[in-house]
């Protein structure tokens, strides 16, 4: 090593060996005759803290592109938590009052065992006599790693007597004397859930004699966003500002004016016939930041954000001046975020909004939202796939997609165990609609609509599915379509 930094780049690759030898994650060994050992290489990190002190990280990684599938590997698909369910979770959390902690799993994949006989070349600076090593642990770079801790981490809450939800497989539960328990994960990031501090605490004593976990304390900071909470209010907000103003620095545009919307009222992007951008990279960075935002804590760009991704492959002018407006607005709202509240305010109840237009196309724009605590657990802003004849019949194809999703919430609480009064509200402004949901309409005006549609006929019928009218100014959704 040639950095002045040396020694301490030594010493952080021997406790990386170190860590893997005591986790018992290879063998020294040959590789078998007419098998080829894969290639491994250093990845460096150096961290600098506020004061002052320097963190050096050293992490042994195979280069996993040259695995083979069939032979080296078969599946790597790994489940994450979907936003929808995470948000789910809090909200949950703020009404019934819960104890919430996180934790985070050092190492987390070297937990696992490795699920083929795989052999690596040493890393550099550790090679030993011309051995090989003989994989026996998830090394980071393997294709499968990710995958291999989920089912090893699974395995673990199974054992605890947690179970996975249908709904989402990386949210589990368990009922202790009817006291409901919430473990999610996020690859090695981990929310534990329960009515107590002494029953969360036990639950991290359990899972630390199977996995190094740290227990970071109340949950403050997650996935890029800051979550914090009022036991007073017994509210749990959720915003993004370090995100956003690290997002306004990248794209110098710390110092714009501000601006009460995204994309102004009227703006037609399909109206900018003018030449390309020379250089579209720069655009496709800024929506892609701001989708992350739009995904996360901000419903309120939901629908700039789903026009600007139209021209992701061909932008112009006025995509990019629209593109750092909507980074001005949120910048100068970048305290804005989610809030999720317990009683008397909140409640468990699901209630959703739906609304649709087409002010450009033949294809309407659809948005829905879905509430729960009194904020947003859902949403989405959508071009619908398919040429309506009237606003009735976009409205109606709107709601059929907000119901879809209203279910998959529905069954996620249910299997969480939480109480509501077993009907889902869904709130529309257009009377025609309601009646063709609710098989009221005659059917010769809307017989050319695809059959899958009218699965909401039959929720409706069966009472899992109230439909109800709601003036269009005072729908919960007008921020989306």
């Amino acid at each position: 090593m040639q950095s002045q930094d040396a020694a301490e780049w030594l010493e952080a690759c021997k406790k990386e060996i170190g860590n893997l030898k005591s986790m018992g994650c290879y063998e020294l060994s040959h590789a078998p005759s007419g098998k080829q050992a894969l290639k491994s290489k250093w990845v460096f990190k150096r961290k600098d803290m506020p004061d002052g002190q320097k963190i050096f990280k050293a992490r042994v990684v195979i280069k996993g592109f040259a695995q083979r599938q069939g032979l080296d590997y078969d599946e790597t698909y790994a489940p994450v938590i979907c936003g929808d369910s995470l948000r789910l979770v809090l909200a949950i959390v703020a009404i019934a009052d819960m104890k919430c902690r996180q934790g985070d799993a050092t190492n987390a994949y070297i937990h696992a065992k490795s699920d083929r006989d795989l052999h690596m070349t040493p890393p550099d600076g550790f090679e030993e006599g011309g051995k090989s090593w003989r994989i026996l642990g998830a090394l980071y770079g393997l294709k499968q790693s990710a995958l291999l801790w989920y089912q090893h981490f699974k395995h673990i809450l199974e054992s605890l007597q947690f179970t996975t939800t249908l709904s989402d497989s990386c949210v589990f539960t368990r009922h202790v004397d009817s006291r409901l328990q919430i473990i999610t994960i996020y690859v090695d990031d981990v929310l534990v859930c329960a009515s107590s501090d002494e029953e969360i605490t036990q639950i991290f004593a359990h899972l630390q004699q199977y996995i190094h976990l740290n227990d970071l304390g109340p949950i403050s900071k997650l996935l890029g966003m800051e979550i914090s909470r009022n036991t007073d209010l017994h509210s749990i907000n959720i915003t993004q500002t370090a995100y956003i103003e690290r997002m306004a620095t990248k794209y110098g545009l710390q110092n714009s004016k501000p601006v009460e919307t995204p994309i102004p009222a009227g703006t037609n992007l399909m109206d900018d016939t003018g030449p390309l951008l020379d250089d579209d990279k720069l655009y496709r960075k800024i929506v892609g930041s701001l989708l992350y935002c739009a995904m996360a804590t901000r419903p309120d760009i939901a629908h700039s954000v789903a026009q600007l991704s139209r021209y992701l492959s061909a932008p112009r002018q006025l995509h990019m001046l629209m593109a750092k407006r909507t980074v001005a607005y949120l910048f100068h709202t970048k305290n804005d975020g989610i809030s999720f509240h317990g009683q008397p305010q909140g409640s468990s109840e699901l209630i959703g909004f739906s609304d649709s237009d087409d002010r450009t196309t033949g294809r309407s724009t659809c948005g829905y939202v879905w509430m729960l605590g009194c904020g947003p657990i859902s949403w989405h802003s959508k071009l619908q796939s398919i040429v309506t004849l009237t606003s009735t019949e976009a409205e109606y194809v709107g709601a059929c997609l907000a119901t879809q999703h209203g279910m998959h919430l529905s069954n996620l609480l249910a299997e969480l165990g939480v109480q509501s009064n077993g009907v889902i509200t869904l709130y529309l402004d257009n009377q025609s609609s309601i009646a063709i949901g609710s098989n009221q309409s005659s059917i010769q005006r809307t017989k050319h609509l695809a059959l899958r549609f009218y699965f909401l006929r039959d929720l409706v019928r069966t009472g899992a599915f109230k439909r109800t009218a709601t003036k269009g100014s005072s729908c919960g959704e007008n921020a989306l379509p």
